[in-house]
């Protein structure tokens, strides 16, 4: 498959493998993800696409791994990660305005 702008930027293993550990471990296959391989997924989008939002299938992507962030807190996110808004561009924490992120929740 030509990967072109919609990935790979995460890997998950396939079912059908998940039994298959020594198999796995040859080919160096991350059973999870870490905070990091989340953020360097951002980045790479965010390299990729530019200024422009990202397409379809990085938006399921995002959709994925946005709960994952939300997860892990806001402690691990600085003002130079890079993250989408609401209209799935990718840019600095910094420059983002609580109503461009809609998947982030208000502070009671």
């Amino acid at each position: 498959k030509k990967w072109a702008l919609d990935g790979p930027y995460l890997f998950k293993v396939p079912r059908i493998l998940v039994n298959r550990e020594r198999f796995i471990e040859f080919l160096n296959i991350q059973s999870c993800f870490t905070i990091n391989d989340i953020l360097n997924a951002l980045s790479e989008m965010s390299n990729d696409f530019g200024d422009t939002p990202v397409n379809k299938p990085c938006q399921n992507v995002i959709h994925y791994i946005i709960p994952l962030l939300q997860e892990e807190g806001t402690e691990c996110i600085d003002q130079s990660v890079m993250l989408p808004d609401q209209g799935y561009v990718i840019c600095k924490a910094s420059h983002l305005a609580f109503n461009d992120t809609p998947w982030c929740e208000a502070d009671e």
